[in-house]
């Protein structure tokens, strides 16, 4: 994988943190970067799926009382 070297600054908690994490894990702060972003990304599909499920819902719940409509006006009683 290409990679591209960053410059940035950080807090004096987050670059402890991040050496620390790195220490402990046996890995590198770059890894440690790199995973926190990775828990960043996935958070934010879960945050775009949550959205997007509950758009549905309302919807499948409108197409599910239209289908009980229509079924209830086709359907013979039982």
């Amino acid at each position: 994988m290409a990679s591209t070297a960053i410059q940035v600054r950080l807090p004096e908690w987050a670059e402890s943190f991040v050496e620390r994490r790195a220490v402990e894990h046996h890995t590198t702060k770059t890894a440690v970067i790199l995973e926190a972003l990775g828990c960043l990304q996935a958070r934010d599909i879960e945050d775009l799926m949550r959205e997007g499920y509950q758009e549905m819902a309302g919807f499948l719940a409108e197409e599910a009382e239209a289908g009980l409509t229509v079924d209830n006006e086709t359907l013979p009683e039982w």
